[in-house]
């Protein structure tokens, strides 16, 4: 039975470790998984390799075939890398959205690893360059959203209590809106520039759960026009006329729902200060962050950030996207375009058979076969 070990380095990659796996087992019914780490993962009938000791004396005990490390930046991601290969067990990596490209970890995680397996948002020139296997796929939350239908708005519209005849920004503020509070005192400044232009506009403000609604509303100050929805971004986002968004993973939601956007957010200073030094410490700042903006290459969504995220400009920029969103909307159907590129879940899960079967980078467009561990 072929054996795969799922390792997963950081939290926020727990749900993309256990779509891993559901296609894993789509592709290879009779595979085994074992896992390390991830609280998602352990209820996808997987067991912990290190549950009653070391990642060493789990492997002695149940040998695998091949990982697959997700998540916890390149230094973790290399860290672990060269361990599992002391024990002879090739090791294949999903690169992340990194905006900092650093010389050193690139060339200890290519060192580290048999396969880099990278979507059109990931930005892998430096792993390339230190001698790296990149096999590109295409994003897996194209896999999971379609381009919604105009029933499918209104019938968004009418869950969150939206009207009709005015249009709507919704407003996605990250992981339980943890960016709401850098936001607000800009949408306020945005709200007062529409209502003093006689801009009519509906914001709807999407939050992770009822627990987050009510700190987003006192922070928004009862503004008119403005409610707040203990909702999914996607239910939100489908509503819209516009997206505003304040991560990257949610410009690329908007984007695959057809939902005319924009990102807006303040760094933090670690990120400020992170980014002024990277040039002279040989490294390389990714110029995008929509990761639309990252697969087209150029500014196809407007990014406002530290200074530009002004409540005048974002007020412009809104209102500009409301009154020219087919202009937006021709580029971003190429971006769609490219994400979709393949099924990026089953690409994934082929790609890691293969390695598991031949224990070296696999050719592509070959059917995934089995073995037994030896």
């Amino acid at each position: 039975m072929l054996h795969l070990l799922v390792a997963v380095l950081e939290s926020d990659a727990d749900g993309l470790a256990v779509g891993v796996v559901r296609a894993l087992r789509t592709v290879a019914p009779s595979l085994d998984v074992s896992r390390l780490g991830g609280i998602a993962l352990a209820r996808e009938d997987t067991r912990d390799i290190a549950i009653s000791g070391s990642l060493t004396s789990g492997l002695q005990r149940t040998p695998v075939d091949a990982a697959l490390l997700v998540g916890g930046g390149r230094v973790g991601q290399a860290r672990l890398g060269r361990r599992l290969r002391r024990h002879g067990v090739p090791v294949a990596i999903l690169a992340g959205p990194a905006r900092i490209q650093w010389p050193w970890p690139a060339s200890r995680l290519a060192a580290a690893c048999d396969l880099v397996i990278a979507s059109p948002i990931d930005d892998v020139e430096d792993l390339l360059a230190a001698g790296a296997t990149v096999h590109r796929v295409g994003h897996p939350m194209a896999d999971d959203v379609t381009l919604p239908l105009a029933e499918d708005r209104a019938a968004a519209r009418r869950t969150l209590g939206l009207g009709e005849d005015l249009p709507v920004v919704a407003v996605c503020a990250g992981a339980a809106g943890g960016d709401l509070p850098c936001l607000a005192p800009v949408l306020r400044e945005a709200l007062r520039h529409w209502q003093g232009s006689g801009e009519r506009l509906q914001v709807a403000i999407a939050v992770s759960g009822a627990a987050q609604a009510d700190p987003a509303r006192r922070l928004l100050g009862g503004a008119p026009g403005v409610t707040v929805h203990a909702a999914p971004a996607r239910t939100v986002v489908t509503a819209a006329d516009v997206a505003l968004c304040s991560d990257g993973e949610t410009t690329l939601l908007a984007a695959l729902l057809g939902t005319p956007l924009l990102l807006a957010r303040r760094r933090t200073w670690t990120e400020r200060a992170a980014q002024a030094v990277a040039p002279s410490l040989g490294g390389r700042v990714v110029p995008f962050e929509a990761w639309p903006n990252r697969v087209a290459g150029e500014f196809v969504v407007p990014e406002l950030v530290d200074d530009d995220f002004r409540g005048a400009r974002l007020a412009r920029e809104v209102v500009a996207l409301v009154e020219h969103a087919a202009d937006q909307a021709r580029r971003l159907a190429d971006v769609r375009k490219a994400v979709r590129a393949d099924r990026a879940w089953a690409s994934i899960a082929r790609l890691l058979v293969d390695l598991a079967v031949a224990g070296a980078p696999p050719a592509t467009g070959q059917p995934p076969t089995v073995k037994r561990n030896s």
